[in-house]
């Protein structure tokens, strides 16, 4: 039983290990978006700057552009603040004095491709209900006991120095005592009505925490399948406001545009990758709750 209890807390760590680690691997990407944010800004400002230089541009294009840069700067900052927050958090996890980085890929085992919702998932917090119900079946199986007679025996030695007429120096003594139960005031009776309580109380836990396991298992698999078509269409609105950014810049080149649309564009251009993700770090997410959820984790 402590066994399996044990296990149980080592299952909870290891999800709450993972899940650290997706935070480590997730502040990673926001990096980048930001990075590649603010070297877009940088680009732009260079380029708002040099035309106002050379006469062509104006001061308030350049001064937009320059406010873009330090936003875009701060908002690094912030994401590298977040980064060292994640990577002590996961070192904590760990059980090391310090922090850890990730992987730059993260390597989930598959998802299955078919979950039948209907049967209890072998994880450990069930089997450890079951192992529960099978003692408390055991004791009260034992209940007999409390009306056997008993039998015990007693051997002593000794030794007397000195000996008397009814002690001798050395010798032995030994015993055989029956012991027959016959009355103990209803002790027993109320062994037997608590040991039928607490069968039905680890039955009742067993029924609840199988009802929860495969509640889980639904509810992940249902937030995998969102989250997996929130990470696409993120992605795809990605990708369109990395293509409205190109459009943008070449009209403003072009003299069409002011730079008020290049840095609306690279705003929403960054909201969208950042948006994209965290659609990819909840679709992880959701992949490892279900695996959690079926019990396939270590």
């Amino acid at each position: 039983m402590s066994r399996l209890d044990a296990d149980e807390v080592r299952r909870q760590v290891v999800i709450s290990t993972a899940h650290a680690y997706l935070a480590v691997v997730a502040q990673h990407r926001v990096i980048e978006v930001d990075q590649r944010a603010l070297d877009n800004a940088k680009a732009h400002y260079d380029y708002a700057h040099t035309r106002n230089l050379g006469g062509i541009g104006n001061q308030l294009d350049d001064t937009r552009a320059g406010q873009d840069v330090a936003s875009r700067e701060a908002e690094l900052e912030r994401a590298l603040s977040g980064l060292t927050q994640a990577q002590e958090a996961l070192g904590v996890m760990v059980g090391v004095d310090g922090a850890l980085d990730s992987e730059e890929q993260v390597a989930l085992p598959a998802t299955p491709a078919q979950v039948d919702t209907r049967e209890v998932p072998q994880r450990g917090d069930v089997l450890a209900g079951r192992r529960r119900v099978r003692a408390a079946e055991h004791v009260k199986r034992d209940t007999w006991a409390d009306y056997a007679p008993t039998l015990g025996a007693t051997f002593a030695p000794f030794y007397n120095n000195p000996s008397t007429p009814t002690q001798p120096q050395t010798g032995w003594s030994a015993q055989i005592v029956l012991s027959i139960p016959l009355f103990q005031g209803g002790l027993r009776i109320g062994q037997q009505r608590e040991r039928d309580a607490l069968l039905a109380e680890s039955r009742a836990q067993l029924e609840g925490v199988e009802r929860e396991a495969k509640s889980q298992v639904r509810v992940s698999l249902s937030t995998v399948q969102r989250a997996e078509a929130s990470f696409v269409a993120s992605s795809r609105a990605a990708e369109l406001a990395r293509q409205a950014l190109e459009m943008a810049t070449l009209a403003y080149k072009a003299g069409a545009t002011t730079n008020i649309e290049i840095i609306d564009a690279e705003r929403r251009a960054r909201d969208a990758e950042a948006d994209a993700v965290t659609a990819e770090d909840a679709a992880r997410r959701a992949r490892l709750d279900l695996l959690a959820a079926l019990g396939r984790l270590p």
